[in-house]
């Protein structure tokens, strides 16, 4: 089991290798009932994911994407993460939609542009990269 300073210490860019090997470990101990700190964790683990500039493989989507779906609250601070998850881990619309729809937070409109620039059935984390 990690704690939440090793997740913290990190380097800020790793491989999506290395992000695909902490999102095991991450899900195996929050199944194992010995996870806390879990909100914060996967939040560095979407940064990390997103810092590799690369779509995940399809499992780790599947993976991320069921635990997600599992661990679901319809607070807003759990449907900003669950948006961010899906837009940093390039997952399926349904899954940021579900979240966007049940949202009332201040940050609507910048989920709504993630949204919008997400053409097909992921989201794309990379969109705004493109332009530069």
């Amino acid at each position: 089991m990690m704690d939440l300073d090793e997740y913290e210490d990190l380097p800020e860019t790793i491989s999506a290798a290395q992000v695909e090997v902490l999102v095991d470990v991450f899900i195996n101990e929050q199944r194992s009932g010995s996870g806390k700190d879990w909100f914060a964790k996967l939040e560095i683990l979407a940064d990390k994911q997103w810092h590799t500039y690369s779509e995940p493989s399809l499992s780790v989507r599947e993976k991320v994407t069921s635990w997600i779906l599992e661990a679901w609250e319809d607070s807003d601070d759990f449907l900003e993460l669950a948006m961010g998850v899906a837009y940093s881990f390039c997952l399926r619309k349904q899954v940021f939609e579900r979240a966007f729809v049940a949202y009332n937070g201040s940050q609507k409109v910048e989920f709504a542009e993630m949204l919008e620039n997400s053409p097909g059935d992921n989201m794309d984390a990379y969109w705004s990269l493109r332009n530069l």
